[in-house]
């Protein structure tokens, strides 16, 4: 089935040596960034892609160019990191986070990415998820956290996260009371 194929492209782009000839396979790439993109409701093809592309991700230039493709890999990560409580897609959430973390590894980007409106709501969403019956609330809060490090990463971004120096204070004492 297409989930066992996905789930296996998942598995292949673990590997440093196939993430870029995956990515520049046009045939793969239509495949994994259409999926990713598909209803909620083929929760186990959009999970599979995205974890794919995150693999794929951690490779720089593809980074890059995934960034770069807007109504294509960086549609569907902004779109799979969109939490909503009414969908139980939560691993769906978490593999698009990830993903979007990658891609904010690679400096160049990491303004473009900051300056995002998508991705400070996205950020802002993660942090503060508090859906009482969801397991994987610190699972998406963590990969909400490690997008938002990533991006601080970038001199001129730290200084907007943290324009005074007790902010960082008090975020994690925020942080830390929420349930």
């Amino acid at each position: 089935t297409i989930n066992c194929a996905l789930e296996a492209f998942a598995s292949l782009a673990l590997d440093p040596v196939n993430r870029g000839p995956m990515w520049f396979n046009p045939r793969v790439r239509i495949i994994l960034v259409g999926r990713a993109k598909t209803p909620a409701n083929f929760y186990d093809a959009r999970k599979h892609a995205l974890a794919a592309l995150r693999n794929m991700a951690v490779n720089k230039l593809v980074a890059k160019l995934m960034w770069l493709d807007i109504w294509g890999a960086r549609r569907a990560f902004i779109q799979g990191a969109r939490l909503d409580d009414s969908e139980q897609k939560y691993k769906v959430t978490i593999n698009a986070l990830e993903g979007l973390a990658n891609l904010a590894m690679v400096k160049c980007q990491r303004t473009a990415m900051w300056t995002n409106q998508n991705i400070h709501a996205i950020i802002l969403q993660a942090i503060a998820f508090t859906l009482p019956l969801c397991d994987q609330k610190n699972e998406i809060r963590a990969a909400g956290l490690g997008l938002l490090a990533n991006l601080g990463m970038d001199k001129s971004n730290a200084n907007d996260i943290w324009p005074d120096s007790n902010k960082p204070i008090k975020f994690w004492i925020w942080i830390s009371s929420l349930p």
